[in-house]
């Protein structure tokens, strides 16, 4: 899982199309781009397991 990896070294490649992760040569995730002013998308899979369950919450129990 890509959150694993955090504090570690990797390699960002991106096209128009899609932006990869790369860790010690070897593609770790690759997702397409959101092509609207402001967006984001959560892959819950990308989250540690503590975590995960945080994306399933209204907006107003984060607060």
């Amino acid at each position: 899982m890509t959150y694993q990896l955090r504090g570690k070294l990797v390699d960002i490649a991106e096209t128009s199309q899609t932006v990869e992760i790369l860790h010690d040569g070897q593609r770790v995730e690759s997702n397409q781009w959101l092509h609207q002013p402001q967006a984001a998308s959560t892959v819950t899979k990308h989250l540690a397991k503590t975590h995960q369950a945080h994306t399933a919450w209204p907006p107003s129990q984060l607060i």
